[in-house]
C-alpha cells in the first residue's frame, strides 16, 4: 500500500485515536507522543488489514500496546515529568453549562480504575462494539459487557449532584 493512501486512511481515525490516547494517558503530551508513534508503526507496516473494521481495531490495538509499553518503561523508573491533564487549571470562567459538564465528566473519568477507563475509552470514545473491544483487550466479550456496565455505573455515581464538588472561580484581574 502506498504511503499517501496509508496516510489518508490513517487520518480518518486520527482524532479518535488521539481521544483514546488522551483518555488512557490523561496527559496531552503523552497522548501526542503515542499518536506519533502509532503513525510511525502504521506507515512502516508491511501488512495492513484491508477490511475497515479490522483496520480500525488494528490501529487501536497498536495504540494500546504503545500505551502499555509506556507504562512498563515508567515502572522501570524512566522519568516522566509532564503536566497531566488532571493538574491543569479547568476552573470555570463565565462559560456555558455544557463546558462545565464536560469538565466534570473528564474529572470523574480520571478517578475510574484503569480497566474501566480503558473499556470506556474503547467503546464510548473509540466507538468499538463489545466484540471488537474484546479482541483489542484480549478478554472475553462477557468481561467487556460487565466492565462497561460497572464503569458506567461508577461514572454515574461519581457524577451525582452530591458527589460533584463546585470548582473555585479564579479571581479576575480588575482594570485600574
Amino acid at each position: 500500500m502506498r504511503n499517501g493512501r496509508k496516510q489518508m486512511r490513517f487520518e480518518a481515525y486520527q482524532g479518535r485515536l488521539y481521544g483514546f490516547a488522551l483518555a488512557v494517558s490523561r496527559n496531552r503530551e503523552i497522548a501526542s507522543d503515542l499518536l506519533h508513534d502509532c503513525i510511525v508503526k502504521v506507515m512502516t507496516a508491511r501488512n495492513v488489514p484491508e477490511d475497515e473494521n479490522a483496520y480500525r481495531a488494528w490501529l487501536f490495538t497498536i495504540l494500546r500496546n504503545l500505551w502499555r509499553d509506556h507504562l512498563r518503561a515508567q515502572r522501570r523508573g524512566e522519568p516522566v515529568e509532564l503536566e497531566t491533564v488532571a493538574e491543569m487549571d479547568f476552573s470555570p470562567r463565565p462559560i456555558e453549562q455544557v463546558v462545565v459538564n464536560a469538565v466534570a465528566v473528564h474529572q470523574a473519568f480520571d478517578h475510574l480504575h484503569p480497566d474501566h477507563r480503558d473499556i470506556l475509552a474503547i467503546v464510548d470514545i473509540g466507538g468499538f462494539s463489545y466484540g471488537e473491544a474484546a479482541r483489542i483487550l484480549s478478554i472475553a466479550e462477557g468481561t467487556v459487557m460487565s466492565r462497561i456496565s460497572r464503569a458506567r455505573a461508577t461514572l454515574a455515581r461519581l457524577l451525582r449532584d452530591d458527589q460533584v464538588i463546585e470548582m473555585r472561580h479564579q479571581a479576575r484581574r480588575q482594570k485600574t
